[in-house]
């Protein structure tokens, strides 16, 4: 079972859960799927606007598809939320590309955490 397939499946068998949501984005695209990957998007931004709670997820599926403008303007609404899931940003896939922008090192810098941090896969 490859990993979309295995997002896919935990999906259709569990409650919505926007991290899981997030995961199957990065999933998609890695797989060649960026349109659909990119038509999941709005169900997390709906879950934040609803639940009040979620941007670092909605971050994560934009630097995913690689719009890095809206990845940056939700990495900030999750700043200002005060997501745990900030801390594991610097080391988390779907940001990579973003790794080296100055706008994610000063953002680290904010979070003080080192901005020199590795990928954990």
């Amino acid at each position: 079972m490859n990993a979309v397939t295995s997002v896919e499946t935990h999906r259709t068998r569990s409650p919505p859960n926007p991290a899981n949501q997030a995961d199957l984005v990065y999933n998609l695209v890695r797989s060649g799927r960026s349109e659909d990957a990119r038509s999941l998007i709005p169900e997390l931004i709906e879950h934040h606007r609803v639940r009040g709670t979620g941007a670092s997820v909605v971050a994560s599926a934009y630097a995913s598809v690689g719009d890095r403008e809206k990845a940056f303007e939700w990495l900030e609404r999750a700043f200002q939320e005060r997501s745990g899931y900030l801390a594991l940003v610097a080391a988390d896939s779907p940001y990579e590309s973003m790794w080296a922008d100055p706008r994610f090192r000063k953002l680290l810098e904010r979070m003080e955490l080192p901005s020199e941090m590795k990928p954990t896969d």
